[in-house]
């Protein structure tokens, strides 16, 4: 059995050209693939810079304002 919680986010860190984002998964309750429930919309010029806002994305828990919903996922500004 999985021991990790459906409702468990993950915080990816990315390059997209030239500046670093930040994007939060949860596993899909299906148990097939992810979810993107909230990402950085606007890039950063540090790939630190954007782990930094993603953890605190995390922390504050706008990732689940949009989780759930079957729209887009939430746009976070940065």
């Amino acid at each position: 059995m999985d021991a990790r919680n459906s409702s468990d986010p993950t915080l990816h860190v990315f390059q997209q050209d030239g500046e670093w984002h930040w994007g939060i998964t949860v596993p899909r309750p299906t148990g097939n693939g992810m979810k993107v429930v909230a990402y950085s919309y606007e890039g950063f010029g540090s790939e630190e810079d954007a782990r930094d806002d993603g953890q605190r994305a995390l922390r504050e828990g706008e990732w689940r304002a949009s989780w759930g919903r079957q729209s887009e996922p939430s746009h976070t500004g940065v």
